[in-house]
C-alpha cells in the first residue's frame, strides 16, 4: 500500500510542477499548452526520471559504440552513407518537425529532407526513407539517446514507444 501512496505522491508532485512550468511558459513566453499536453509532459518526465534512477534498466546500460556522444559530425566509413536525423516539437503550432541529411564518406551531401507534421513521427520515417533511396552500408545517427539505446536493447518494450522500437528493430534486420 505504501508504494502505491508514494507512486501517487510522485505523480501529483510532477503534475503540479508541469502546471507551474506551463503557467510560466504562458506568462513569460506566450506559449499555451492544453491540459492534456501538460499531464502528458508530466508523465513523460516522471517516466524518464524513473528510468534514469533505475540501475536495472537494460536500455540505459547498453555499451556505447564508437562515435556515441561525439560533439561533432564524424565521417562514415569508405563506401558508406551516414544519415543524421533530428526532430523538434513546436507546441505553439501543435506540430513536429523532422529533418534528415545523408552524406557520403567524403562528407558530400547526397540528400536532405525536412518535414512538418501535426502528429507524432517515429524513427521509422528515417528507416523507410533510407530503404526507398536503396543505399547500402548506412549508418543512422540520432541525438536521441533513449531511442538509440532502446533499439540496441533486447528488452521487450510496451506502449506506443515499444511498438515503434519493435518496428525499427525489424527494419534494421
Amino acid at each position: 500500500m505504501a508504494s502505491n501512496d508514494n507512486k501517487q505522491r510522485a505523480e501529483v508532485v510532477v503534475v503540479c510542477w508541469a502546471i507551474w512550468r506551463a503557467r510560466n511558459d504562458l506568462v513569460w513566453n506566450q506559449k499555451f499548452s492544453t491540459p492534456n499536453r501538460v499531464v502528458a509532459a508530466a508523465k513523460q518526465f516522471l517516466t524518464q526520471w524513473k528510468l534514469s534512477q533505475s540501475r536495472s534498466n537494460v536500455a540505459l546500460n547498453q555499451p556505447q559504440v564508437e562515435g556515441d556522444g561525439a560533439s561533432s559530425w564524424v565521417r562514415p566509413q569508405t563506401n558508406s552513407v551516414k544519415v543524421s536525423t533530428d526532430a523538434a516539437i513546436f507546441e505553439d503550432r501543435e506540430s513536429v518537425g523532422f529533418g534528415l541529411v545523408a552524406r557520403d564518406s567524403e562528407g558530400g551531401l547526397l540528400e536532405a529532407k525536412a518535414l512538418v507534421h501535426h502528429e507524432l513521427l517515429s524513427p521509422m520515417l528515417a528507416l523507410s526513407w533510407i530503404d526507398r533511396m536503396q543505399w547500402n552500408n548506412v549508418t543512422l545517427e540520432s541525438d536521441c539517446l533513449a531511442v538509440v539505446q532502446a533499439i540496441r536493447s533486447k528488452a521487450p518494450m510496451r506502449a506506443r514507444f515499444g511498438g515503434v522500437i519493435k518496428e525499427c528493430r525489424e527494419l534494421f534486420r
